[in-house]
């Protein structure tokens, strides 16, 4: 059976998820967008995918070889500590990935991290910026302090995280950072984010070159 499946074009796989309230019309219409888009833009306007992460410093049981019948104790964390990282990343030039730290998400810090950008692509005639339609990033004093930087915000449609590259890039750092118990869970957490080119969350990381942009904490 399964050579006669191989044989007729099947391959064993999983479903591609997908958000359950999406709009696939309007999905369709930003990939025609995005694509006319990214055909019309100069080597100086950079396109760039913008969102947040907010992981928690906590111990998450996975499975592993354990003998039969015994049962393997690990220790659990009482902390939650809680991480509000931005992130924004231009397709084909990864190693310029801008990161920064913020207390909370809101509209003064995505003002803030529109001034970090700007800082990046200084000599830009034009900033594309992608990003999520959450409240704070569609406030006027966002909209109104991306004008003033020469910034274009391009929104993505509702229950869309399938659409933005940089998802992917937020689900490999979960995995890295929580996916296996340890004892010195920050220390794993500082280590993997400064890797990925993100601020240390117990200080503020000197620039590494070779890793793009990190930016201290607020």
């Amino acid at each position: 059976m399964t050579q006669w499946l191989h044989q007729n074009g099947f391959s064993y796989k999983q479903p591609k998820g997908v958000p359950r309230k999406f709009n696939p019309e309007k999905q369709a219409q930003f990939i025609h967008d995005y694509k006319k888009l990214k055909a019309e833009l100069t080597e100086d306007e950079p396109l760039l995918f913008i969102d947040a992460v907010h992981p928690t410093q906590a111990t998450k049981i996975t499975s592993g070889w354990i003998k039969t019948g015994v049962d393997k104790p690990i220790e659990t964390t009482g902390s939650r500590t809680l991480l509000n990282i931005i992130g924004a990343i231009r397709l084909g030039y990864l190693s310029e990935a801008v990161t920064d730290q913020y207390k909370a998400i809101n509209s003064e810090s995505i003002m803030d991290f529109f001034d970090q950008i700007k800082g990046c692509y200084a000599s830009s005639s034009c900033i594309n910026i992608v990003l999520d339609g959450a409240g704070y990033q569609r406030s006027a004093q966002v909209v109104n302090k991306a004008k003033e930087l020469n910034i274009k915000l391009h929104y993505l449609p509702p229950y869309s995280p399938n659409l933005n590259p940089i998802e992917r890039g937020v689900a490999i750092f979960a995995k890295a950072c929580f996916g296996h118990p340890s004892p010195s869970k920050q220390q794993k957490l500082n280590a993997t984010t400064y890797a990925s080119g993100g601020p240390d969350s117990s200080s503020s990381p000197r620039p590494d070159p070779t890793r793009g942009r990190n930016i201290g904490s607020k």
